[in-house]
């Protein structure tokens, strides 16, 4: 039996096949010119956010979803809890 590492080769971080894909994407794509404004999420009402959320999520499903809801808000309320640095990407978002 041999001796030694079991891993060898290169880690996907070193490998640049696997690049960040999604990065790519938005870079590539057509954003409007309100997405490139940073957001002052300290200033931002969540509440009101969630209302309106959860209607256009009943408008357009037609049943209250809470998991989308939960999906759409969870990167704000995040963001705002841990006072991060970086505000949050609008293009990610989308």
């Amino acid at each position: 039996m041999a001796t030694g590492n079991f891993f060898r080769g290169t880690t996907h971080q070193q490998d640049s096949r696997f690049a960040d894909k999604e990065r790519k994407l938005l870079l590539k794509g057509k954003w409007p010119p309100i997405y490139s404004q940073a957001v002052d999420l300290n200033k931002v009402e969540l509440n009101a956010i969630r209302q309106w959320v959860e209607q256009k999520t009943l408008e357009y499903i037609g049943t209250e979803d809470e998991v989308i809801v939960e999906m759409i808000i969870a990167p704000m309320e995040d963001a705002k809890l841990n006072n991060k640095e970086n505000p949050i990407e609008p293009k990610v978002l989308e």
